[in-house]
């Protein structure tokens, strides 16, 4: 249990802004179930483009405490208006170390 709650913790310092052409991430934390298993990352992305986002994924990878890619988990939106904000969730399904946004795709 220690161990997940500092994961949940090194979350949310490890994505605290992320911007990637017309999609800007922001508010990313961590959340861990009581279990202490899964959980998810959430967070808003917000279109800052002047045109509307057809569709966009966020991936995010799941390292241990030297770095390495236990695994990885994404959301998917689609029709983002300009200046709209998507709150989402992505969920996750083992104990991780840091999180770390690894690709934003907007189109």
């Amino acid at each position: 249990m220690k161990k997940t709650l500092i994961a949940a913790a090194l979350a949310i310092a490890s994505l605290a802004a992320h911007a990637q052409g017309s999609l800007e991430l922001s508010e990313l934390r961590g959340v861990v179930d009581p279990g202490g298993i899964t959980g998810y990352i959430s967070g808003i992305a917000t279109n800052t483009s002047g045109a509307r986002i057809d569709h966009a994924t966020i991936t995010i990878n799941l390292l241990n405490a030297q770095g390495e890619i236990l695994g990885t988990t994404s959301a998917s939106g689609s029709g983002l208006a300009p200046g709209q904000h998507w709150r989402f969730r992505a969920p996750t399904s083992m104990p991780y170390d840091v999180s770390v946004v690894a690709m934003v795709k907007a189109s």
